[in-house]
């Protein structure tokens, strides 16, 4: 696969042009490309992939100028490589082999935000290759192409809490380029394919950070174990999101994605008659379901524990429990389940919430039975 440069490419001023192109692939001695050898590269890939690296003052579509989420919600169903949308493209990551892939399942990293082709160079030899990066929860992936059987190998995964970006800009204007700098590992520049993207990067990749900070710093590429212990509020919202997109193993019947609007989940834990021991478990309620998972020891994976209907169980509370935040649900047919929260807010939250939505389900039966009583 060629290389190619990744400075903007101008119209009006060669001068300029060639001097920015020189700043930007300064070699040693050494070095593996004459100047002659870099614009025969760019020449290549202009023919290859268009007019990819367009200054970023030149007129813009006016998709572009939308705002972000419009704007990324509209090139999610473009055709980005393959005559795929990117859509078509995070499914085939998610439910195709990637070549060489390492660890977990692939689909225990979480939702991916964004993907892209790009142009990779390395800080130190300054080689350039095509990329297809890929945002996720935590991590940003790193795949190469290829073209003819449509695959995608692994070339390296960061974790977003180590790394720092910068957009990289000359005097003027921005280059739709930006750095990203990681500790213990060589500094890479990424070129995006248009100004549009460039922005989309920038401000997905800050957002991700800025949330993998506050995370503690782990080799495990489980998206699961930096969300757990599930203990605020973005993080409840974030692993609504990881399991909502993730495979659960030993999951039955209607998949959890059908189930309806998350009405609450939290972590708690759940009293085990067997063991006399509570066991740690993530407690879902759906419109009609109450749902519980629970995590492998290495916190990897996402596993199916059970389900309640919520029109045959009721939760009570134990008052008599001083200190302890527990309920218990119980049910016709159906051994009691005492629950224990961490948190007063989750308690409260639960009672509330599995209290009303019986209430309301016993007066929709009340409402059904008296309908069906009047016509016989």
């Amino acid at each position: 696969m060629g290389c190619c440069s990744i400075t903007p490419r101008h119209t009006e001023d060669t001068t300029a042009t060639k001097q920015e192109e020189a700043e930007l692939l300064e070699r040693s001695s050494s070095g593996k490309w004459s100047f002659t050898e870099v614009q025969d590269e760019v020449a290549l890939c202009q023919q290859k992939y268009g007019n990819l690296f367009e200054h970023p003052n030149s007129p813009e579509s006016e998709s572009e100028q939308l705002p972000e989420e419009l704007l990324k919600g509209a090139m999610m169903q473009a055709p980005v490589l393959w005559v795929k949308t990117r859509q078509e493209i995070h499914k085939q990551i998610y439910q195709e082999p990637v070549n060489a892939w390492e660890g977990a399942d692939i689909r225990s990293l979480g939702e991916i935000m964004w993907s892209s082709v790009v142009q990779l160079r390395n800080h130190h030899t300054l080689e350039v290759c095509e990329r297809y990066l890929v945002l996720l929860s935590f991590h940003l992936l790193i795949l190469s192409v290829d073209h003819t059987g449509h695959t995608f190998t692994y070339q390296g995964i960061l974790p977003l809490s180590g790394i720092k970006i910068r957009a990289l800009t000359n005097d003027s204007s921005s280059l739709n380029m930006f750095e990203i700098t990681v500790p213990m590992a060589e500094t890479k520049i990424v070129a995006c394919p248009s100004p549009a993207e460039f922005k989309i990067w920038m401000s997905s990749l800050k957002s991700r950070i800025e949330k993998a900070a506050t995370l503690p710093s782990d080799n495990s590429y489980s998206t699961l174990s930096f969300l757990i212990p599930c203990d605020e509020k973005w993080k409840k919202k974030e692993l609504t999101r990881h399991i909502m997109h993730s495979p659960i193993i030993h999951w039955e019947g209607t998949p959890i994605q059908h189930l309806g609007e998350v009405g609450y989940m939290s972590m708690v834990k759940v009293y085990n008659a067997n063991s006399k021991e509570f066991e740690e478990r993530i407690m879902i309620q759906f419109p009609a379901d109450l749902v519980f998972l629970s995590t492998d020891e290495q916190k990897t994976a996402i596993i199916y524990k059970g389900r309640l209907p919520l029109n045959s169980i009721k939760a009570i509370e134990r008052s008599a429990l001083m200190g302890r935040l527990e309920f218990e649900i119980t049910g016709e047919m159906m051994e009691s389940i005492r629950v224990s929260c961490s948190a007063a807010e989750d308690y409260q939250e639960w009672l509330f919430l599995l209290q009303k939505v019986l209430a309301f389900i016993f007066i929709i039966n009340a409402m059904f039975s008296f309908v069906t009583c009047k016509h016989l």
